[in-house]
């Protein structure tokens, strides 16, 4: 079929102030033309002989790509809260900070073999506790389908909102991968969450951070002290440290087309970034704080940000290369 304006529709649902609460309303049309296309529709090819121009066509949907809130509103799965991870399902470890008041997944030993030295016998390097839940099996709509059906129109079970619609789909339950997040986001906020925590945050918000680190029993030597004082963390830039890495960061210059010069993104004072788009911050991560940041912290945290920085760049030169 020739893609010009008059054969092409474009359909667009802009939430507008208040977020969608039923998705499944705007998605009805379509997983209704994709019950169709599943079962085939006749279709006409010109290129073919004349005797043999007519087919069925057939389709079926892939994937969906979403950020983490997009794929709570459109599959029915909690992306938030206790169980805020939709491939682990309600066997993650989790606990509530009331000091943060956030939910906070610190156990990630969980995922570590079953046998390994972490779990147990060096528990002292961690919060002192043993681990001994194993790592939740890799949920898919079949599991979600099959913990559904055991409630028996009683609920939902934990981690799920609502049934989604694209159950409807005969072929929805054996999809390998029915939904993606979009990692140009998801970089573009990993590197903004990493230069603010670099530079540290306010005296209220460290002090919160420093009694859950207490609560959780972790990091003993970053406590807060009982005059509301603490020790400068290992991973937080000194004033000079910050002028010297953004003086590096500013003398930083790409190729032509390749990205924005840092100078320019700077607010008057110099101290902070401003107006970075989400190709300036992958930029920044990939390329930028490994070559600014040498030399800067201890061997543990610098060695650390580099590899978080080197899986970033090679997990995205893969999404590149990909057909």
């Amino acid at each position: 079929m020739a893609m010009k304006k008059e054969h092409a529709m474009l359909t667009l649902i802009i939430p507008g102030k208040y977020q969608v609460k039923d998705m499944d309303v705007y998605m009805e049309p379509l997983i209704d033309e994709l019950r169709e296309l599943w079962d085939g529709v006749n279709m006409y090819d010109v290129s073919r002989p004349v005797n043999d121009r007519n087919f069925l066509f057939h389709a079926i949907l892939i994937w969906t790509i979403h950020d983490a809130p997009g794929l709570s509103i459109c599959c029915g799965l909690q992306t938030k809260g206790k169980h805020g991870c939709p491939s682990c399902g309600p066997k993650l470890l989790h606990r509530q900070s009331k000091d943060l008041n956030k939910t906070v997944y610190d156990e990630y030993r969980q995922f570590l073999p079953q046998n390994h030295r972490y779990r147990v016998r060096d528990k002292h390097k961690f919060n002192g506790k043993e681990v001994e839940m194993r790592k939740p099996i890799k949920m898919n709509p079949t599991r979600w389908k099959a913990m559904y059906d055991k409630k028996e129109g009683t609920g939902f079970p934990l981690g799920m909102k609502r049934l989604s619609i694209f159950y409807k789909l005969e072929y929805y339950e054996n999809l390998p991968i029915a939904h993606l997040l979009d990692t140009m986001h998801i970089g573009k906020n990993v590197a903004e969450c990493l230069w603010k925590h670099l530079n540290g945050t306010n005296l209220e918000a460290q002090i919160k951070l420093r009694k859950d680190l207490r609560v959780a029993n972790i990091m003993p030597n970053m406590w807060l002290h009982e005059d509301n004082s603490y020790v400068h963390a290992p991973w937080n830039f000194t004033s000079n440290e910050k002028e010297n890495i953004i003086s590096t960061m500013k003398n930083i210059r790409f190729p032509s087309g390749f990205g924005a010069t840092l100078k320019n993104l700077f607010t008057r004072d110099g101290s902070e970034f401003s107006g970075l788009k989400t190709h300036d911050w992958h930029n920044w991560i990939k390329y930028v704080l490994p070559a600014a940041i040498p030399s800067t912290f201890d061997h543990d945290v610098t060695l650390t940000i580099y590899k978080l920085c080197k899986y970033l760049r090679y997990f995205q030169s893969i999404m590149h290369t990909l057909p």
